[in-house]
């Protein structure tokens, strides 16, 4: 298994550790007048170790008492803005909200989830990073983000010749995970792009994005381009991940994790 799978799995594996530290939490606040408090508390204090430092993190649990008493919690939502991932790709904000969490408080175990929903925003400065690093062979490669609308500039060598391309193109979702150019669209100023730089594109550059690189395991829904970062929404199968073992639970207690605190 090669280091990036290792990394992949491993954050995999972190979204479990999180819930299990807030079932710990809810175990130990379950008399608590604020449990919410401490579950959003616990949350916040162990994310920066689970996903990778950021500017800021922020959580939002909803639920009553009562329910939490019985093993249920209504939802959770997690924020983040400039996260710094393990997989080394930064996003400028991380959002995830997960719904309708039912939990075993004795075996300390997810028992369900009813959805959990994220979006992701990545900066034009990351995207063309990660673009760079994967097209390295590209010169003066650069992606131009603007609303609705993605601009490639470049200047490859074709019949030995650098020749500079500067497009329009469209962003296309691939199997849920992939997100390609989509050269259907290639234009060139105002007329569609030459046969040669077409040809020429579509062997060197296709992917933008792998989802893979987030480092959780996540269905693309859909995407918008903005002014200043490409956003990403949609769904993490979490119960997925727990029933293939991808996600094992730490159910012991720890000194983090204190009422007293």
């Amino acid at each position: 298994m090669g280091q990036s799978s290792k990394v992949f799995i491993r954050i995999f594996r972190s979204i479990g550790i999180l819930l299990s530290f807030l079932i710990v939490s809810v175990n130990i606040v379950g008399c608590s007048s604020s449990p919410k408090q401490k579950i959003e508390a616990t949350v916040v204090e162990k994310l920066p170790t689970i996903l990778g430092p950021a500017d800021s993190y922020k959580a939002k649990a909803y639920g009553t008492s009562i329910k939490l008493a019985k093993g249920k919690l209504s939802g959770l939502e997690i924020s983040g803005i400039n996260v710094k991932l393990k997989t080394g790709v930064t996003l400028a904000r991380l959002d995830v909200c997960m719904k309708d969490i039912l939990f075993d408080r004795n075996k300390q175990t997810i028992k369900s989830i009813g959805s959990a929903e994220f979006s992701a925003v990545i900066s034009e400065t990351e995207l063309n990073r990660i673009a760079r690093a994967r097209y390295a062979i590209i010169p003066d490669l650069l992606l131009d983000l603007e609303p609705k609308s993605l601009t490639i500039c470049a200047r490859p060598e074709i019949y030995n010749v650098g020749i500079g391309i500067r497009a329009e193109v469209g962003l296309a979702i691939r199997n849920n995970s992939l997100i390609a150019l989509d050269l259907k669209s290639f234009k060139v100023g105002s007329i569609s792009a030459p046969h040669f730089a077409i040809d020429w594109l579509s062997k060197h550059i296709d992917i933008v994005f792998d989802s893979r690189d987030l480092g959780f395991d996540v269905n693309i829904k859909s995407l918008e381009i903005q002014k200043d970062g490409l956003v990403l929404f949609g769904d993490i199968d979490v119960m997925k991940m727990i029933n293939e073992g991808e996600i094992q639970f730490d159910n012991r207690k720890t000194d983090a994790v204190d009422a007293d605190k």
